[in-house]
């Protein structure tokens, strides 16, 4: 099992926070809590998710993205995935939440 690592960049009022490894019952809090901290008062409006390194993900890392952008939204942000790996992707498509969590790569012409 791979473990979970998260980083976030801040700049000019947007963070992209960068997961690599498995998300998991074990490892989505990880997630939720690095979404959770982007976005204080004082912090960042537009909050973007690469999740191009991610070998695996099940629903409790679709729960804490879904938290998040519900969260980020009531807060007047936004949340957007800028980057899945094929396995995220396929879950996304599956669950029929591509669109709901703005995965923009999924509207081009492939």
């Amino acid at each position: 099992m791979d473990r979970l690592d998260v980083n976030v960049e801040i700049a000019d009022g947007r963070a992209l926070v960068r997961a690599r490894g498995e998300i998991d019952l074990a490892t989505a809090g990880l997630l939720g809590s690095m979404l959770e901290n982007v976005r204080r008062p004082d912090g960042c409006r537009r909050v973007e998710v690469d999740l191009g390194r991610v070998s695996f993900m099940d629903c409790s890392g679709l729960s804490e993205l879904i938290r998040a952008k519900g969260r980020l939204l009531r807060q007047g942000g936004t949340l957007t995935l800028v980057t899945c790996s094929p396995q995220v992707d396929r879950l996304l498509e599956l669950a029929g939440l591509d669109h709901r969590l703005d995965a923009p790569w999924r509207h081009r012409v492939r």
